[in-house]
């Protein structure tokens, strides 16, 4: 008999639901989530306090990194290679990779290299990054 009593339960509950969405029936509030364009609802046990202060968090981490960037003027970066050599990036669309010997010799030209710059100064061109 429960089973009975259970499955016309069960009848009665996808009734309801039917009758909802029937013409002229109540729906339920949409709750806003991502998927329908509204505000992300906030998950049990995270009141949304605690998202706000989250998204604050992160906003002053970016700002910091950010800053860190624009005192350092570059975001130039050295990397060993696979085959040992060093690699600087930031420079250029690619990176510029060494081996030691051939940076120690171009670090030892450093006031050849500043010196035919400042002679060629006009015939070379500046490339701005963005």
């Amino acid at each position: 008999m429960s089973a009975v009593n259970g499955s016309a339960a069960s009848v009665e509950s996808v009734a309801a639901q039917v009758a909802l969405l029937a013409p002229g029936g109540t729906k339920p509030p949409v709750q806003p989530t991502k998927s329908n364009g509204g505000a992300p609802s906030p998950k049990p046990g995270h009141p949304k306090g605690a998202l706000e202060l989250e998204i604050e968090r992160l906003r002053a981490e970016n700002e910091a990194l950010k800053a860190k960037n624009t005192r350092t003027g570059s975001n130039l970066t050295l990397r060993v290679s696979e085959k040992g050599a060093v690699s600087a990036y930031g420079l250029g669309r690619f990176p510029v990779t060494l081996y030691r010997e051939q940076w120690e010799k171009l670090l030892a030209m450093k006031s050849d290299i500043e010196a035919f710059i400042a002679a060629n100064e006009k015939s070379l061109s500046v490339k701005e990054r963005s």
